[in-house]
């Protein structure tokens, strides 16, 4: 894969996979319905806030110089403000898929392995950002296979 203009997309490259994939949590809430409805919830807020901020990054990139300051600002914001609200949605995702998951007696030890110690917004979204590119990565290269 060639990533090719893209920061985000060439810092995760180099950049080791994640203490705990989404093949790991799917693997942790298996056997129970609700856990699995959970996880897949997680799974999709983690591909989508991955997707907001690679549309960010890309829409950021093409309007930088065909709109005037005080435009791109505000398209910048929007953009943010749409990130950001993807990224509220994981984090409670994952506090529920943890509480759940506790509740039924699993080990949730995956949730200071993603959020840290004290619940850290930025560890949460490196993880995120991590786990699904190893996931897209691995899916490509299995289809050249």
């Amino acid at each position: 894969m060639s990533f090719e203009g893209s920061p985000v997309l060439q810092s995760l490259e180099k950049d080791p996979s994640p203490d705990v994939s989404l093949e790991d949590l799917r693997t942790s809430a298996e056997g129970d319905e609700l856990l699995t409805e959970l996880f897949g919830e997680v799974q999709n807020g983690a591909h989508g806030y991955f997707d907001s901020v690679l549309r960010h990054e890309r829409v950021a990139q093409i309007q930088v110089n065909r709109l005037d300051a005080e435009e791109y600002r505000d398209l910048h914001q929007r953009l943010d403000h749409d990130r950001r609200i993807t990224h509220n949605a994981l984090c409670d995702k994952l506090r529920v898929l943890a509480r759940a998951e506790k509740k039924a007696g699993r080990d949730v030890s995956w949730w200071s392995k993603i959020a840290g110690p004290r619940e850290n917004r930025n560890a949460i979204r490196r993880w995120a950002l991590r786990a699904v590119f190893a996931e897209l990565y691995k899916n490509e290269d299995k289809r050249h296979e």
